[in-house]
């Protein structure tokens, strides 16, 4: 009886099962953290471009409406139907707290409908629809106008809202005296700083700051000279 010969037939040894192995998880390893970084470095992208489109939308906004301020077609914005005095383009705030904008839209020669009697402006009442308020509440700029009384959302992710006063040469109207500032505002310089809705990897929370110098066109203009015919 002839026996066949049996050739040994050898596989991969534990050691070399281990290095491939190794290697292969080394290479793992290497594309996992490459794309995570891909990835953190697009969300960083994305945030950055929200909050910048953000900011910049938000203020090109404000300018539009603030541009309308004192908008007065027939120059009979600084009084009232009681004949109490008035204020129509930007209201005076002191503290800073409210950017409020007034124009006269429908041409009816009143923004303030009654004064009742009052020099108190809180108690008077207002056409809504012809004054815009701006106002950082939180992390929102809220804006209010027309007949729903409350402010509402306008821009999220907000961190800061400022606005400065001045005249037509750029001077702060602080450095006038207290009752001739609010007639002297022909210009704002209004700046907003938006900030990301989450922190970035290994930069925390990204800000942008988007700042404007705005000219009041209507502040200022004389009034219409009244027809002799």
């Amino acid at each position: 009886m002839h026996r066949e010969s049996i050739k040994e037939k050898k596989g991969f040894s534990l050691i070399e099962m281990m290095i491939a192995m190794t290697v292969g998880l080394i290479i793992l390893a290497a594309i996992v953290s490459t794309s995570v970084l891909q990835r953190n470095s697009f969300d960083a992208q994305e945030q950055s471009s929200e909050i910048v489109q953000t900011a910049r939308a938000a203020l090109d906004m404000i300018i539009l409406e603030a541009m309308m301020a004192g908008y007065d077609p027939n120059g009979a914005l600084q009084r009232t139907d009681d004949s109490l005095p008035t204020f129509s383009g930007i209201v005076y705030d002191s503290e800073k707290l409210e950017l409020e904008i007034r124009a006269d839209l429908n041409g009816n020669k009143l923004i303030v409908s009654d004064a009742k009697g009052s020099i108190n402006p809180e108690s008077w009442t207002y056409d809504e629809n012809e004054r815009i308020v701006y106002k950082l509440i939180g992390n929102q700029l809220k804006r209010k106008t027309g007949s729903g009384g409350g402010f509402q959302p306008f821009a999220e992710n907000i961190e800061g809202f400022a606005f400065e006063y001045l005249d037509d040469r750029g001077t702060c109207i602080e450095a006038y005296p207290v009752l001739e500032r609010a007639r002297n505002i022909r210009q704002l310089r209004i700046s907003i700083t938006a900030i990301s809705g989450k922190p970035i990897i290994n930069a925390g929370y990204k800000t942008t700051k988007a700042s404007s110098l705005v000219k009041l066109r209507n502040m200022g203009l004389e009034k219409p000279e009244e027809s002799t015919e």
